[in-house]
């Protein structure tokens, strides 16, 4: 985990969240920001991150210095997509998903997977989940999933695009 954080950190193009693989095989550093904005500029784009993103990893939590660095590691990339999207001539949505269900865990990595793809059941005993109301749940993952919906029938999700700005999903 420490040296995911570190590579981001020291990346000089979107970092570890953002790459390109070829065919399975790891495509060499050297080659990866010419790829990169390649790819932001060829389609549309809907990128982001959870709110609180280390707070399911071992040994991090919700404190302000794990929140920081998910969003350095996480949320900080997604930006930079956006905005090299944007200069690449190219739509793209930001969004934070900050649904937090689960008093322990909150909006953590992964949260978000239940409700982009109305899984729930397989969910259940997920500690990300516990304790949530399982109306809202389905609520908010019925607004996400017709957001996601939009952008691929329409091209847009609905939301405001451009200028980084960001839609909050909670």
């Amino acid at each position: 985990y420490q040296a995911l954080a570190a590579q981001a950190g020291e990346s000089s193009h979107i970092g570890l969240v953002y790459r390109v693989i070829a065919d399975g095989l790891h495509v060499p550093e050297a080659e990866q920001a010419e790829l990169v904005a390649r790819a932001a500029a060829r389609l549309p784009s809907v990128v982001g991150a959870t709110h609180g993103e280390m707070a399911a990893f071992p040994g991090r939590g919700l404190g302000q210095q794990d929140l920081e660095l998910g969003r350095e590691v996480f949320n900080a990339p997604a930006h930079q997509w956006q905005r090299l999207a944007h200069s690449q001539g190219q739509l793209s949505w930001r969004y934070d998903f900050a649904a937090a269900p689960g008093a322990e865990f909150e909006a953590c990595h992964c949260v978000d997977l239940p409700f982009s793809f109305g899984s729930f059941e397989a969910f259940a005993a997920a500690p990300m989940l516990a304790g949530a109301d399982a109306g809202s749940l389905q609520a908010l993952g019925r607004r996400w999933r017709e957001a996601l919906q939009s952008f691929v029938r329409e091209g847009q999700p609905g939301w405001p695009e451009g200028g980084g700005r960001v839609q909050v999903f909670a």
